[in-house]
């Protein structure tokens, strides 16, 4: 919640496997201007909750992050020179896709020749247990 462009970040957080925080404050972050800890853009409790991102950020990391907590990013690539769309692979076979595109998409994986369909930004989870 570092800035206005929240679900980006998300997408970049799972994209490269990294588990995500939210700092939240009782007041507006506005009131934060000025001082010495004024990089939050929106931290108001109540008001990332009434919007859901809190719940939206912690699901995203459960699904696409945690199940891979203990494994190793064996390879990460873009699927296509002309779509914003990539892969991150892990030690146990498993992909997470991640889709930058605000349109829908379809794009193929170069590796295994899988087609992925995103309805516009998004990621997608392939774990290689089949959970």
């Amino acid at each position: 919640n570092k800035c206005d462009v929240e679900y980006y970040s998300l997408l970049k957080s799972i994209e490269y496997g990294a588990l995500g925080s939210i700092e939240v404050t009782e007041e507006e972050s506005a009131l934060l201007k000025w001082t010495y800890y004024d990089t939050l853009y929106k931290s108001e409790y109540d008001l990332l909750s009434e919007l859901g991102t809190i719940d939206m950020v912690y699901k995203a990391i459960e699904e696409a992050v945690a199940p891979f907590i203990n494994e190793s990013i064996v390879n990460h690539y873009k699927l296509s020179d002309k779509l914003d769309v990539y892969c991150t692979e892990y030690s146990d076979g498993s992909k997470v896709y991640v889709c930058y595109e605000t349109e829908a998409v379809e794009v193929s994986d170069p590796y295994t020749n899988e087609t992925i369909t995103f309805e516009g930004q998004g990621y997608s989870v392939k774990n290689a247990k089949g959970e």
